[in-house]
């Protein structure tokens, strides 16, 4: 195995205590995650009540919010670039 391997448990150690502010959030997470597949059914239901707790918690947490900076990218891929001395759109 990879020094490096995310999955390795002193890896986790040594990241935490490189970043002791992210404990709590993760824990959070990570037994938000545990009720909810125990829950669930199947994995859509489990990716849709993840969603759903996420949206509950934070309008950012959403699909299509700000922090995922889709604006941007939807914008460059749909306007065509703008070529100097013609017309817009052409």
């Amino acid at each position: 195995m990879h020094a490096n391997d995310r999955s390795r448990l002193a890896f986790k150690l040594r990241y935490a205590a490189r970043h002791p502010n992210r404990i709590v959030p993760h824990a959070r997470r990570v037994a938000r995650d545990a009720v909810l597949r125990l829950k669930s059914p199947d994995h859509v239901s489990y990716y849709r009540a993840v969603m759903r707790a996420g949206t509950a918690r934070s309008d950012e947490a959403a699909v299509g919010g700000r922090a995922f900076a889709y604006k941007g990218t939807i914008e460059i891929t749909t306007r065509p670039p703008q070529r100097p001395g013609l017309p817009a759109g052409q």
